[in-house]
C-alpha cells in the first residue's frame, strides 16, 4: 500500500477522533501529509527540524518507516494541541472537557461553544467562519507545526525515534483499514436496496 494509505490507517487505529473529524472535512492524507513526505517535513518545520529528520533516514535501512513515524508523531501532536473531541449529535450532551468556552466569552457562547470542534472554533477565531473548518484544519496541519516550540519538536521527534512501528505492520494495517471500508461500502449499498425497496412497497399499498 503506498505511505499516505498506510499513514491514514495507522493514524485512524492511534487518533480515531482526530481521523475521524479530518475525514468528516473531506481531508485525506494527501492534502496534508504530501508535501511532508516529500520534502522530509521542510515545508512545514523549521530546517533545524527537517534536517534531523534527514540523518534519521540516513541512518535506517528503511527510510520510509522513518517517514511515517515522525507523520504520526505530528498528528499525534495536533491532536494533542487541538484536544480533539467529536461530538456525536445523537449524544444528550458533549463531554465536558471541551464544552466550555477557552476565549473567556460569556454564558451566551456556550451553546454555539458546545457544538464547535477545535477546527470549528480555530475558523471562528480567525474570522473564517465555522464554515470554513476545513481551511482551518488544512491550516493547522500544514503551517500551524512551523510555530511549534523547540520542546515541543522535541517530543515529536523522541515519539518518532521511540515508535517500534514497522511497515510490515503499517502493511497490514492497511490492509485491514481498506477491507473495512470496503465492508462499509457494501453495507450502505444492501441498506440502500432494502430503504429503496421498503420505500416501493409502501408507495405501491399507500396509492
Amino acid at each position: 500500500a503506498p505511505l499516505l494509505d498506510k499513514l491514514e490507517a495507522v493514524a485512524t487505529r492511534r487518533q480515531p477522533e482526530l481521523m475521524l473529524r479530518l475525514h468528516q472535512l473531506g481531508i485525506s492524507p494527501a492534502i496534508y501529509a504530501s508535501s511532508w513526505f516529500l520534502t522530509c517535513f521542510a515545508c512545514s518545520m523549521p530546517l533545524a527540524f527537517a534536517e534531523r529528520v534527514m540523518d534519521m533516514c540516513l541512518l535506517s535501512n528503511e527510510p520510509l518507516i522513518v517517514l511515517l513515524r515522525v507523520a504520526l508523531a505530528v498528528l499525534g501532536e495536533c491532536a494533542l494541541l487541538y484536544d480533539l473531541q467529536i461530538h456525536d449529535p445523537q449524544m444528550s450532551s458533549p463531554p465536558s472537557s471541551s464544552s466550555s468556552p477557552r476565549n473567556g466569552d460569556g454564558d451566551d457562547n456556550n451553546v454555539e461553544n458546545e457544538k464547535e470542534d477545535a477546527f470549528a472554533r480555530a475558523a471562528r477565531t480567525e474570522g473564517l467562519g465555522v464554515n470554513d473548518a476545513f481551511e482551518a484544519a488544512v491550516k493547522a496541519l500544514k503551517d500551524s507545526p512551523a510555530t511549534w516550540e523547540m520542546h515541543r519538536m522535541r517530543a515529536v521527534l523522541g515519539e518518532a525515534v521511540h515508535d517500534t512501528l514497522t511497515l510490515e505492520e503499517a502493511e497490514a494495517e492497511a490492509e485491514r483499514h481498506l477491507c473495512m471500508a470496503r465492508e462499509r461500502a457494501e453495507r450502505d449499498i444492501v441498506e440502500k436496496i432494502v430503504q429503496d425497496a421498503v420505500n416501493a412497497v409502501v408507495d405501491e399499498f399507500g396509492e
